[in-house]
């Protein structure tokens, strides 16, 4: 852990002299709590304030995206789904393992989760909100490339990122910037006051930074154009039924069913007005824009103000205790709007319009000798207005612990944390089912958007029709989910050193830590349920808005009792004067966290670092870690949602509609029973200080981590295949045994079932007796199937299912030139290529290959080059993303040979799906700082930036946004010019 106070050198930053005049100062790195002499002795990355600043990042997420490490966002602003975390909120995932595995801490110490969970993989997960932390008055930030479970424990596996406050800043700024973007939407604006000083006779430092964040929505229009994307897709990915058309069918115009057919019909825009047709129109046709409806009306990132305020304040009571505090307050509201809100007969309840509704176009009103009930199948709420999605983020920590000296060898610091994160998401123009129903069902609402007339004696639509607002208030209403999630923490940790040995002293640390953790997602009556006795009479386990799937609310707690201790044994130091090796060490630390849910884990991490000669630093490591499984995963509720499939083993046997594909249930819950996932990390790494060029060091480490016990739902068609295989297998078993076949009973219906316990079925009846037993007629009793009743429902309950295999290497290169007349020189590379990435599991323990697909490039980089000269600076920085398979959209092996196996396809384990181009985006800065007598200009720094120098735009992908919103959010707004004025005085 980060000791506050103690200074931390950059891990990747070469030594200002020569390394044979280099005299070692003892540091503390993010990953460790002992204070060691040698910066190299650990992966750790270290963005410093120049690099922050080249970078020119708007929010925290922004500067950690530019790291290699740095695989993605999972949560991420663009984020419009009603169900989960949206606003201004980021989540990272190092290594692509999920936001999960990736541990953020504030100057060493935990923060409350975001307010809301978010679904990861199809599993609500909970993690910091990058977004909350200080983007300004900043001294560093740590990224520990390497599992720390043994110092941390939960969720550090995949690596640490800490924010480094700077504590020892002695001066007041105040900062305006203006970020102004080329594509007319997504300007910002900021203004930043930083003050620091020593009062109390020099025993008190204060440090308060208060940033006011302001940015204008970017729209999705702006970003990539249309959600149709056909004529961006080249040949084989460009049909108008594939997956870059992404126009809705469901519109202003219904899809509809006449009395008992089972045909729809549909009401489609023409030259004179509307028509009611068989047949929907062509997506390429004249009116395809009119009818298809548009998704990218609204912003692929939302209008946001985000405030946040820090102050840190260190008071040296005498020379053996320092007391020091932290106050964060950060307040954030956004605005996001996405397409009115959708119907689907599938999904809620039907609407019907009765014979005698005025505005049944086959009712009494227009045909009285055979009138019929319409039922409408589809159909979007435009006339309701886009739903505008209202965020407030509301989060705060306070820190209060002390620190000192219990002899000249030991030290101790103590302190206590309270943190909470809450958020109010509210849907403004949502649909509520029940209003909307009576509105329709009472003719005060048109939802066909014309009036009728009869012409040549049919029914055709006449003039259009708007329905005012007094007809459309009383369904439209706010969708309302609140979040919060509170963390308080007390630790206490002492350092020193234990014995003195021939190589020096053997160091230890040891602390303990009890942690308190409440989170609650709730959402009003008739919001996520209806619940039983409510005054509607609806069912119970539904709710009453459209769009939105019922769930409870989501409510948990637990509490962490943790202890750890750590040493670093020095083996051989320079001054035992060993041929071959300057300096060797050991390192080993253990925790134990104890659950208050699902109990005890262990984890160990050895360390070892080896100096053969001064230039050259040797480092491998082993460890142990783990992820708890989440409060909301551990707490979810049932959620039954309705979708489309056919039943494996009887749908050949009946060749019934009702065994074939057809709208089922699928309950997915959550689990009180979940383990911790486990980890195993290795990584082996050298770094060089070149000789005979001062300033120039390169490093390269490789890493692999195995994971298992990985949470995850199971795939439920899987869960269905696996099912009818059980079947299949038990009633050859029992035929085998010489069981008759009119005895076999495979249990449906009941505890006793044969098939996966997983997949509910209904009791068996005659009728399924007698279709089975004409089935077996005629075939080998190798074929033969037992009987069982109809697929009802198949459960996908959070389990520990699946495991993770990535490896890869981390590259490093620095330079510091010498300073010259014309200026001072500084250059820096980071690579981080994956070897591998795999994923098994589900209910066949299957492989799939993660390695090039959906963000998981294999290559990915960053540079930076910086010029400073007195009163002057400049930089141009680059960041590189390799190519990846996008798996939403694919082609058949037929296709792609026909094609001439064209090199916008990439194939991953035998599919061939759409690449996504790899890219490279510039950032480039010039600054100048003016000296003058005058007050006003004495002080005064100048800055002109642009992101995205060249303009590149987000590759193309099959999102709806027609971006990867993960990984290319910091590119969206295309290239933007800043402008920065700072006053120190």
């Amino acid at each position: 852990m980060l000791l506050a106070g103690i200074t931390c050198a950059h891990a990747q930053e070469p030594a200002a002299t020569a390394a044979e005049d280099v005299v070692m100062e003892e540091v503390v790195v993010t990953g460790t709590s002992i204070q060691r002499g040698d910066d190299a002795a650990l992966p750790v990355t270290v963005m410093s304030r120049e690099e922050m600043d080249l970078r020119d990042a708007g929010s925290p997420v922004d500067l950690l995206t530019s790291l290699p490490a740095v695989t993605g966002v999972p949560l991420n602003e663009s984020t419009q789904g009603g169900a989960g975390a949206r606003g201004d909120v980021a989540s990272i995932a190092m290594r692509g393992l999920g936001s999960g595995s990736t541990l953020v801490l504030l100057n060493g110490r935990r923060m409350a989760a975001h307010g809301i969970s978010a679904n990861e993989n199809g599993v609500p997960a909970l993690s910091v909100n990058s977004n909350v932390m200080p983007v300004r008055g900043l001294d560093r930030v740590d990224v520990l490339r390497d599992g720390a479970s043994s110092i941390y424990g939960s969720d550090a596996v995949a690596g640490v990122v800490n924010f480094v406050v700077d504590t020892d800043y002695v001066g007041n700024e105040i900062q305006l910037q203006g970020g102004f973007a080329e594509i007319g939407s997504g300007d910002d604006r900021r203004l930043t006051l930083t003050h620091g000083d020593y009062y109390l006779n020099d025993r008190m430092h204060w440090i308060s930074t208060f940033d006011l964040y302001d940015r204008d929505a970017t729209k999705s229009a702006d970003v990539m154009g249309d959600s149709n994307k056909v004529d961006q897709a080249p040949e084989g990915f460009n049909s108008l039924t594939g997956r870059f058309f992404d126009r809705s069918s469901s519109s202003a115009y219904p899809a509809y069913r006449v009395g008992d057919s089972t045909s729809t019909r549909y009401l489609v825009p023409t030259s004179s007005g509307a028509a009611f047709s068989d047949t929907v129109p062509a997506r390429d046709g004249e009116f395809a824009s009119d009818y298809y409806y548009d998704f990218n009306v609204g912003y692929a990132l939302p209008e946001t103000t985000r405030l946040n305020w820090f102050n840190q304040v260190d008071y040296e009571v005498n020379d053996h205790l320092t007391m020091f505090g932290e106050v964060m307050l950060y307040a954030a509201d956004s605005t996001m709007v996405r397409a009115p809100v959708s119907y689907s007969a599938s999904s809620n309840r039907n609407i019907v319009l009765g014979i005698d509704n005025p505005w049944n176009p086959y009712g009494t009103r227009f045909n009285p000798d055979d009138p019929q009930e319409v039922t409408i199948t589809s159909y979007r709420f435009v006339d309701n207005g886009n739903e505008t999605v209202e965020i407030e983020t509301r989060a705060y920590r306070f820190v209060l612990g002390g620190r000192g000296a219990i002899n000249d060898r030991w030290n101790w610091e103590s302190a206590a944390t309270f943190s909470r994160s809450g958020t109010r998401d509210v849907s403004q123009n949502a649909i509520r089912e029940s209003a909307v129903l009576d509105a329709i069902g009472s003719g005060s609402y048109n939802p066909w958007n014309y009036d009728f007339g009869v012409v040549d004696g049919q029914v055709v639509p006449t003039t259009a029709y708007v329905n005012s607002q007094d007809s459309i208030d009383p369904f439209s209403q706010d969708f309302i989910q609140t979040g919060r999630d509170i963390l308080a923490t007390i630790d206490a940790r002492v350092t020193g050193d234990l014995i003195d040995t021939w190589a020096g002293p053997l160091q230890v640390a040891a602390g303990a830590e009890h942690r308190w953790d409440d989170y609650s997602l709730t959402r009003p009556q008739y919001h996520g349920l209806n619940y039983e006795g409510n005054a509607l009479g609806l069912d119970p386990g539904d709710n009453d808005f459209m769009q939105a799937s019922p769930v409870g609310n989501i409510v948990g707690d637990r509490t962490v009792a943790a202890g750890f201790i750590e040493t670093v044994i020095p083996l051989v130091s320079e001054y035992n004067e060993v041929p071959g090796i300057r300096s060797l060490s050991l390192g080993a630390s253990v925790r134990y966290e104890e659950y208050s849910d699902f109990g005890g884990t262990t984890n160990p991490k050895f360390t070892l670092d080896f100096r053969p000669v001064d230039q050259v630093m040797i480092r491998a490591s082993y460890n142990e870690g783990f992820r708890a499984p989440s409060l909301a995963a551990i707490n979810y509720p049932s959620r039954t949602s309705v979708g489309s499939y056919s039943d494996p083993y009887r749908q050949d046997v009946t060749g019934l509609p009702e065994d074939g594909q057809i709208q089922r249930l699928q309950t997915t819950t959550g689990n009180s029973d979940l383990k911790p996932e486990e980890s195993k990390g290795y990584t082996l790494g050298t770094v060089v200080d070149v000789p005979w060029i001062d300033g120039l060091r390169f490093s390269v480490d490789w890493f692999k981590i195995e994971q298992e016990n990985i949470i995850a739902a199971p795939n439920a068609n899987q869960l269905r295949i696996d099912d009818a295989e059980r079947l299949f297998n038990a009633t050859q078993a029992a035929l085998a045994a010489g069981v008759a076949y009119e005895d076999i009973d495979l249990g449906s219906g009941t505890d006793d079932y044969a098939g996966n316990a997983l997949v509910r079925r209904a009791e068996v009846t005659d009728d399924d007796i007698a279709n089975f037993e004409a089935y077996n007629e005629g075939r080998p009793q190798s074929e033969w199937v037992a009987p069982v009743g109809a697929l009802v429902e198949t459960l996908t309950p959070f389990d520990n299912l699946d495991s993770s295999l990535i490896k890869g290497y981390d590259f490093n290169i620095t330079y510091d030139l010498p300073s010259f007349s014309w200026g001072k020189l500084r250059l820096s590379t980071d690579w981080t290529y994956l070897d591998t990435f795999k994923r098994l599991g589900g209910a066949d323990g299957s492989s799939s290959t993660q390695l090039g697909i959906d963000g998981n490039a294999r290559l990915r980089g960053s540079a930076a080059l910086s010029w400073t000269n007195g009163a002057y600076a400049a930089g141009l920085s680059a960041y590189y993303i390799g190519e990846y398979a996008d798996t939403g959209a694919s082609i058949s092996d037929a296709v792609y040979q026909e094609l001439g196996q064209p090199g916008y396809v990439k194939t991953v384990d035998g599919v061939h799906y759409w690449k996504v181009d790899d890219t490279v985006t510039f950032n480039a800065f010039a600054s100048k700082t003016f000296m003058s007598d005058s007050l006003l200009l004495d002080g005064l720094n100048l800055r002109l930036g642009v992101k995205n120098l060249t303009d590149e735009k987000p590759p193309l992908t099959s999102a709806t946004s027609g971006y990867d919103a993960s990984v290319y959010n910091a590119v969206a707004a295309g290239r933007v010019w800043t402008l920065r004025l700072s006053k120190s005085f």
